[in-house]
Parts: C-alpha cells; sequence; structure tokens
C-alpha cells in the first residue's frame, strides 16, 4: 500500500471553515475598498516600481525630501513618501497572501495524492476480485473507460508508478 501523505485526523471542522470563509469575506469587503482593477494592457504596459526599480525609486524620494526646497512648488515630496510606505504594505500583504495560498494549494495536492493512492488501491483490489467475480465486468470496464480519457489530456509523459496498469 502506498505511503499516505494526508492525515485525515488533521482536517479542518466545519467551524473553521465557516471562520474561514468569513474571515475572507472580510478581507475581501476591506481590499475592495482600496483595490484598483486593471486591464490586461495596462498590466503589460505599466512603468511599474518591480524590484530593479524599488531602490532608484526610493533614492529619489529621499533625495527630494532633502532637497525640496530646489524643486518646483506643485511638486509634492510627501506624495512618494506616503505611496512607497502604502507600496510596502502592500507588498507584506502580498507575502502573508502568498504563504497562504501555498499552504492551501500543498494541502490540496496532498489531499489529491492521498485520493488517488486511495483510488489506485481500490482499483487493485477490484482487479483482483474482477478475476473470481465476472459480475465486476461491466462495471469495471467503465472505470478503465474513465482512466483512459482522464489520462488522455494528462501532460504528464511518465505517470507515477503507483498509477494502475489497463490492459
Amino acid at each position: 500500500m502506498n505511503k499516505k501523505i494526508f492525515d485525515l485526523n488533521d482536517v479542518l471542522t466545519v467551524q473553521e471553515i465557516l471562520d474561514i470563509q468569513a474571515k475572507i469575506a472580510d478581507l475581501k469587503t476591506t481590499m475592495n475598498r482600496v483595490k484598483v482593477s486593471l486591464s490586461n494592457s495596462e498590466r503589460q504596459h505599466a512603468r511599474s516600481v518591480a524590484h530593479r526599480r524599488e531602490a532608484y525609486v526610493r533614492s529619489v524620494a529621499r533625495v527630494g525630501q532633502n532637497f525640496e526646497r530646489v524643486l518646483p512648488r506643485d511638486i509634492q515630496v510627501s506624495i512618494i513618501a506616503k505611496l512607497i510606505d502604502n507600496y510596502q504594505i502592500h507588498k507584506e500583504l502580498k507575502i502573508a497572501l502568498d504563504e497562504l495560498n501555498e499552504m492551501n494549494n500543498d494541502t490540496i495536492i496532498a489531499i489529491g495524492k492521498s485520493i488517488m493512492s486511495e483510488a489506485d488501491s481500490i482499483y487493485g483490489a477490484l482487479q483482483q476480485a474482477r478475476k473470481r467475480d465476472g459480475s465486476l465486468d461491466t462495471a469495471m470496464d467503465e472505470v478503465e473507460e474513465f482512466y483512459r480519457r482522464s489520462n488522455e489530456d494528462d501532460t504528464i509523459s511518465n505517470p507515477p508508478a503507483d498509477s494502475p496498469v489497463v490492459d
């Protein structure tokens, strides 16, 4: 039998799921107040801070604050400072959300691997039983057809060793 990587004793309770969903809804409500929706074109063609430009922007802000007296009066250096602060806050939020997303994605993959492991174990046992009980033929033909179709679109060239082999 295959090694289990997801422990059914560690599943979220219904209340925990409801609490998480409520917190996510609250976060969405809060973020909707400040969100900006960009089109794909705006995302691609925007001159944004990105990693390499952050040092440039911070340097311009620092020098601008130190030499504000030489700048035109319509330039308010305090605006860039506030924008940089807000940018940093949103970057930190993104890091935290990315971490949560990765945790959830890893859990989804682990559960999926456990599901496949269980399905393969059951499939193998049914194949063995099929040798002794012909009444399984029609049902197993259906299972094999689903398995065949599910792998037609598979981009994995080498399926995992624990995948059932359908003759």
